[in-house]
């Protein structure tokens, strides 16, 4: 089993599960943000390259679900890179044809272009694969390179 497969299946569980809690300890020491406004709370393994969100923010993160990793690259967003391996074989550098290749199908593909809602900002490149209850969200730079890996619940995109 892949390491992106054990976190996808920590995805809905609470904090304080030992499950989740078995899942984060090998990434070490970890900065917690909460924002109580829209509800989450995030959890900061730069040194390891990954960052997990939990719904249910508030002074209780032991009872907040685990709702979505990010796995990001060397130097995304200032993190090391997440060392732990992907489904498919995917590697972090990959491109979206190399991706789809390696999974054997093909994502929605997204991004990319300026946004309409906010001058000047680029969106990324973006592809993602829809689960039954969870999808993989993949970012790219701006030389259609992986950068970033979201995997998380449908229910909190709306799908």
């Amino acid at each position: 089993m892949t390491d992106q497969a054990k976190l996808t299946q920590c995805l809905g569980i609470a904090y304080k599960d030992k499950r989740v809690l078995q899942s984060l300890e090998i990434y070490g020491a970890f900065t917690r943000y909460c924002d109580v406004d829209v509800g989450y709370e995030w959890l900061e393994f730069k040194s390891s390259g990954i960052s997990v969100m939990f719904s249910g923010a508030g002074a209780q993160l032991d009872d907040s679900l685990a709702t979505a990793f990010y796995l990001h690259r060397e130097g995304h967003a200032g993190y090391k890179q997440f060392h732990g391996n992907l489904d498919g074989g995917i590697i972090f550098g990959d491109t979206i044809n190399q991706i789809e290749a390696k999974l054997g199908f093909t994502g929605v593909r997204g991004g990319g272009g300026p946004s309409t809602v906010i001058k000047g900002l680029v969106i990324p490149q973006w592809l993602r694969f829809k689960y039954p209850s969870t999808f993989s969200h993949y970012q790219f730079d701006e030389h259609y390179k992986l950068e970033m890996l979201t995997v998380s619940l449908s229910s909190l995109m709306g799908f």
